[in-house]
């Protein structure tokens, strides 16, 4: 097997250290060099003829690390250009706009100024290397088919297409929200990469008419389409949807075989219409353990019943944990019942869904 050839241009003092720890296991990945100042970095590229990039974005001296993107354009315009930052995507906005396929975020130490865990560099390692992996899925798969394909065919050939082999551990994620919804869903479809091509359904407590707005609202950071869920619609991967306001949304299965929305104007459950229940419980049913199940921030204990279905089922059970939730009682009733398997921060919760999406069975 032909490795992927990576250098990286970072300008912080612990990044060949990290960075040669990070690949130095990756069976598929070579690195084939490192440098930390701007004056080198070009010709580094032209001599190593990456597959990929990782830029700091914070790269300081000329070259700048926009210039330097620009000249990788147009010496390698198939290389991939990975933008790493220190703590935020707001310093990788330039890069991504001007044609780097991603952001990495990597720190060198927590935020208290001690060394970092080392679980937070386990994390960061994975991340890395997902990244790296799934630019070079798309870019063989783009080759490969010549043309895009269609968002509305099968699931597995469309997954296939985006990175994630037809041989998926999960078909879709679920999700329900209340009380802070808004702020966590910006911060949730926000981190959920390109390549991502799970469908996302997402069930939160809002009233009709606002959901449209809120659909809109989302697509404006998300990588994905973002609309409300319409009854009888396919469930397509690659997409997010939103319950309507003031109908229950859930999923069926069509004699294609394949996912479709069932909405409905039936009484309220636990007060409430559309219901975390009413979606956890359909696609359990139609889809048994092959779902990620994400209990976000919110208000009671809509979708705990559902939710516990899923668990039993083999789903992949995330909550967000009390220190970023606006209000910790639907993911506070889940993990206090002892059904959640990983309790994240609302931040680590999508990137953590990217990984499990690559996943085989």
């Amino acid at each position: 097997m032909q490795k992927l050839k990576v250098i990286v241009i970072d300008g912080q003092s612990s990044a060949p250290e990290f960075y040669l720890w990070a690949m130095s296991d990756a069976p598929d990945i070579e690195l084939s060099g490192i440098c930390t100042n701007a004056a080198e970095a070009v010709a580094l590229v032209s001599k190593s003829q990456p597959d990929v990039v990782v830029l700091d974005a914070e790269l300081t001296g000329r070259p700048t690390p926009s210039e330097i993107l620009e000249r990788i354009k147009v010496q390698l315009p198939d290389t991939g250009v990975l933008a790493a930052v220190s703590n935020s995507s707001a310093t990788a906005k330039v890069l991504i706009a001007s044609g780097a396929f991603e952001y990495f975020v990597r720190r060198v130490a927590a935020s208290d100024g001690k060394n970092l865990s080392d679980e937070d560099r386990e994390h960061q390692r994975n991340m890395l290397l997902l990244k790296i992996r799934a630019f070079n899925s798309r870019r063989l798969s783009r080759k490969a088919r010549g043309a895009s394909t269609e968002s509305g065919t099968s699931a597995s050939s469309t997954l296939a297409a985006h990175g994630v082999t037809s041989k998926s551990r999960f078909d879709i994620v679920a999700v329900g929200v209340s009380t802070g919804g808004p702020e966590a869903l910006m911060t949730f479809v926000a981190g959920l990469p390109e390549w991502f091509a799970l469908p996302v359904v997402i069930t939160m407590h809002m009233p009709k008419d606002f959901t449209a707005s809120m659909a809109l609202s989302l697509s404006k950071v998300s990588r994905h389409p973002v609309t409300e869920a319409v009854h009888g619609e396919s469930v397509n991967s690659g997409h997010i949807y939103l319950a309507p306001g003031g109908k229950h949304c859930g999923v069926t299965i069509g004699h294609d075989n394949r996912l479709y929305f069932a909405l409905n104007d039936d009484p309220p459950e636990n007060a409430c219409r559309p219901s975390v229940e009413v979606l956890f419980r359909t696609v359990e049913a139609c889809c048994h353990g092959r779902v990620i199940v994400v209990m976000l921030t919110g208000m009671g204990a809509d979708g705990a019943k559902g939710y516990e279905l899923l668990k039993n089922a083999g789903a992949w059970t995330i909550a967000q944990d009390e220190a970023s939730s606006i209000v910790w009682g639907m993911p506070g009733t889940v993990v206090t019942a002892g059904l959640v398997r990983e309790v994240l921060p609302l931040s680590r919760i999508a990137p953590r869904i990217a990984v499990l999406s690559m996943e085989e069975e």
